[in-house]
């Protein structure tokens, strides 16, 4: 199945240059994902899509905008950036999440976790922080330490800040307490 690690080009997480098969492979996902969401919003009436992070530069989040406003001036493209410096958030997170997603299948834990560490350290060479003032965007920092709201426009766009500033993905104990009171009844 395409998309696990060992089924990829060597180069593919790689960052910099990559062979000219390599970025045919990714260009082709790519088009493949802007297919299946212009589908979407066309026949299936689709509202939001988020992307993942096959956009990491400035110049593909301009060609999206600029692919998806020719396609339909109601379209609104909003970016969400998830940014973790937390050494200890990152290795929680890798070791609860990621290695037990289908990347990984039947894989040695530890191999795991180091592969997608070097994930995170190619994706991090290559990654462009979004800093455009006109650009729609909301930036999750340390898992909601600290979040950054920039040019939100309309009512969906303020519902998906509002959904993601009340996103708790910390362990945490909820007590739920009924209290009752009993009065005399006074007559």
């Amino acid at each position: 199945m395409l998309g696990r690690p060992e089924d990829l080009p060597a180069d593919y997480f790689k960052p910099g240059d990559k062979s000219p098969e390599t970025e045919a492979l990714r260009q082709k996902i790519l088009d493949g994902f802007d297919e299946t969401v212009m589908q979407f919003f066309k026949e299936e009436g689709g509202q939001v899509v988020i992307y993942d992070a096959n956009h990491s530069q400035q110049d593909r989040r301009y060609a999206l905008r600029e692919r998806f406003g020719k396609l339909d001036s109601k379209i609104g493209i909003m970016f969400l950036e998830t940014i973790c410096d937390d050494p200890a958030i990152i290795e929680a997170n890798v070791r609860s999440v990621k290695i037990s997603s289908p990347d990984y299948v039947g894989w040695d834990p530890e191999k795991a976790v180091a592969d997608f560490y070097k994930r995170i350290k190619n994706h991090e060479d290559e990654y462009e922080t979004i800093e455009n003032p006109s650009f729609p965007y909301v930036k999750i920092i340390n898992v909601g330490q600290r979040i950054v709201v920039n040019n939100i426009q309309g009512y969906l766009q303020s519902r998906v800040v509002f959904f993601l500033m009340n996103i708790h993905n910390r362990s945490r104990t909820i007590y739920f307490a009924r209290v009752s009171s009993i009065s005399p009844l006074h007559m």
